[in-house]
């Protein structure tokens, strides 16, 4: 029982909270290579890479 109300329960969140998050994640995720490669250096021209970044 108490397993079924814990699914319940993360179906429920999973299904309020998805949309919303991946609005927000999809602002910093990168799908393809070119977008990767565009991001890359929109970052590099505006000065939020560092030598000491990691990638």
């Amino acid at each position: 029982m108490e397993s079924n109300v814990t699914s319940k329960l993360s179906n429920y969140l999973d299904d309020l909270l998805r949309p919303t998050i991946e609005d927000i994640l999809k602002q910093s995720v990168v799908d393809q290579d070119f977008d990767f490669i565009q991001c890359l250096r929109h970052h590099q021209c505006s000065s939020k890479l560092k030598p000491t970044t990691l990638l």
